[in-house]
């Protein structure tokens, strides 16, 4: 341990793990099978049984499973553990290989003292996420993100400690895991490790083999040579609007502010390998998002829009925030600037908690600038300006708490304010214990925030647990839906992971069609009819991702004429399960063990809606059969 360490030996170095351990686990707590992690569920599932998923429009015209070697090794543990249990496994091993990976990666950068153990508390709690903002690194659920993440941290700890042939190798595991996190990793290994000359040859060979790929029409690579055309185009764009550059607009611009002042500081102030690596950094994110523009939004290539070269991203994002209490530092000599960079850092470990969207921190920033210019030129009333400012928008971040919170429930507000508390108190023990005396009180403060992260670890919802659990369907529900093909409102988690069958329309299946045309004309076609019913699977113009409803103003159909003419349009549908009751349509009802939110509400906060669903026989319908 340095000089400026938290405690010397091992016993602080327990310590300062256990805290940032806390602070691991209260930024990111356990939501279950939630976000991407249900298709790699469902991936598994379908190895498992491809009869029963085969017709599921996730699957029906090819999915993503044919390029990835993570279904292989879950489908069996899916099989021994269930679903809830499997991923559980996953998900606490993910996470553990990632922050193992990270304080690794802090330690080669900063030393085994309090500069590294603040570096991995800052990329543990800042925003993590980036591009659009739907994806982060160290992801709390399972997908093969976090383990190739894992080992690409290990590979760049491997390079700067002057071992090439670790680095490499660990390099190669991490794109066997997936290739597209790891191919920022390499990048950058190959800038830490080889001469320029080699790294252009490198380049060119693999341009060739890709090109040489691409003309003997080996997937994904026979892609290369193909174009979306208008009616595929416009379905992407509306579906997944974060594949597109510029569709990020100032919300991108905004997560980049953060990480892009931390390293430009480094790469301007720092030295030796911590400016070799900033500056590989910043040039890596530039061209990654040229590509992905250049490629995918002008060229509308296939291959590009597939890969998604900006997702390499994370990696830029994850560096910006381990150096950016270093940054810090850079501004030594100018006080307030620096106390403006550590309230930006503060207002943006709260934002992650919120929104993800760094209001407040991104004014800091500016503020911290301007005023680091003025202390130079000894401007004083524009150091005061600078101060006010910053009080400002303190003040209009607490107001946005206090707006975001009022709907909320008093135990998920009670949640939010522990988790902020356990946040503080790590960056506060870590910044603060000298380690000279007081191991022992360290180590219990150190031990109460463990407690009280893993006190609210645990952020499922009553539905992602209900799905998931090992135990049987209902029988008369199980009954009612094996053998038919089913929409369920909002409810394919219900379908995939409970009811082990296939769903026919969810917002979510739309993940498939960047990547399968077929795909994407068919989402587009049921979206399309059972977008009138105006149920939980649409959104209003001034959401995204899912597909619009026809009058955003309501919630679910509200006559018997409106389920029928649904059920005409889609022939093939047998059953609609739906949050809405329409007495004179002929259904019959379900009371589910679990409560959905109020239309309109998010998850997990306010008033909720009851818990029945009503389900309509299409084929009574369409005969005009009465309730």
């Amino acid at each position: 341990m340095d000089a400026e360490a938290p405690g010397r030996g091992r016993a602080a170095g327990i310590v300062a793990l256990a805290v940032i351990a806390a602070a691991w686990i209260a930024a990111r707590p356990y939501a279950g099978l939630v976000h991407d992690a249900q298709f790699y569920m469902v991936q598994a599932l379908n190895r498992l049984a491809p009869e029963a998923f085969g017709s599921d429009l996730f699957f029906a015209y090819g999915s993503q499973d044919s390029f990835s070697v993570f279904s292989p090794v879950y489908a069996p543990a899916v099989a021994w553990l269930g679903t809830g249990g499997a991923h559980l496994v996953f998900a606490l091993a993910g996470q553990a290989v990632w922050l193992a990976a990270l304080v690794v990666l802090a330690v080669v950068l900063f030393g085994t003292g309090r500069r590294a153990a603040l570096a991995a508390l800052a990329a543990a709690v800042l925003i993590a996420h980036y591009g659009r903002g739907v994806l982060q690194y160290g992801e709390p659920f399972v997908t093969p993100r976090p383990f190739a993440e894992a080992v690409a941290m290990l590979a760049l700890a491997a390079a700067l400690r002057g071992r090439p042939a670790a680095a490499w190798g660990l390099g190669a595991l991490a794109a066997v895991i997936h290739p597209l996190m790891a191919l920022p990793a390499l990048v950058l290994l190959a800038v830490l490790t080889m001469s320029a000359g080699r790294i252009l040859a490198l380049g060119a060979l693999g341009a060739a083999a890709a090109l040489g790929l691409a003309i003997a029409g080996i997937a994904p690579f026979d892609r290369l040579f193909a174009r979306m055309d208008g009616a595929w185009l416009e379905i992407v764009r509306y579906r997944t609007p974060h594949a597109f550059v510029a569709d990020w607009s100032w919300r991108g611009a905004a997560l980049a502010v953060l990480p892009a002042v931390s390293l430009s500081l480094t790469a301007r102030y720092g030295a030796g390998a911590h400016r070799r690596l900033a500056r590989a950094a910043l040039a890596l994110g530039a061209v990654l998002v040229a590509a992905s523009w250049i490629a995918g939004d002008l060229a509308g290539n296939v291959l590009a829009l597939n890969l998604q070269p900006w997702r390499g991203l994370w990696l830029v994002v994850l560096l910006g925030n381990l150096f950016a209490v270093a940054a810090i530092r850079h501004l030594a000599g100018d006080g307030r600037a620096q106390l403006f960079l550590i309230a930006a850092l503060a207002a943006n470990a709260v934002e992650a908690r919120l929104t993800a969207f760094p209001f407040t921190s991104v004014i800091l920033i500016a503020v911290a600038a301007v005023a680091w210019w003025a202390g130079r030129r000894h401007l004083r009333w524009l150091t005061l300006a600078c101060t006010a400012v910053a009080a400002a928008v303190t003040l209009v971040l607490a107001a946005q708490v206090a707006v975001l919170v009022t709907p909320w429930g008093w135990d998920d507000i009670a949640r939010l304010a522990l988790r902020l508390a356990v946040l503080a108190g790590a960056a506060g023990l870590l910044a603060f214990w000298r380690g000279r005396a007081g191991t022992g009180a360290a180590a219990a403060c150190a031990a109460a925030l463990l407690a009280a992260a893993l006190a609210i670890a645990d952020r499922r919802s009553a539905e992602t647990a209900y799905a998931t659990a090992s135990a049987p369907p209902e029988a008369d529900l199980a009954e009612m839906l094996a053998g038919r093909t089913v929409y369920w409102e909002a409810g394919v988690a219900l379908l995939w992971f409970r009811m082990r069958q296939p769903s026919y329309f969810s917002c979510i299946q739309g993940a498939g069609v960047m990547f399968y045309r077929e795909t994407a004309l068919e989402y587009a076609r049921r979206a399309a009819v059972l977008g009138r019913l105006n149920t939980a699977d649409f959104r209003d113009r001034l959401q995204t991702y899912c597909p619009r409803r026809a009058d955003p103003q309501a919630e679910g159909p509200t006559s018997a004429a409106q389920l029928r003419e649904a059920c005409e349009a889609l022939p093939e549908l047998d059953l609609m399960v739906l949050r809405a009751a329409i007495p004179e349509a002929p259904h019959r009802t379900w009371a589910a063990p679990f409560e959905v939110p109020a239309p309109g509400m998010p998850r997990g906060a306010g008033e909720r809606a009851g818990s029945t669903f009503h389900i309509y026989d299409c084929a009574r319908l369409r005969a005009g059969a009465e309730g």
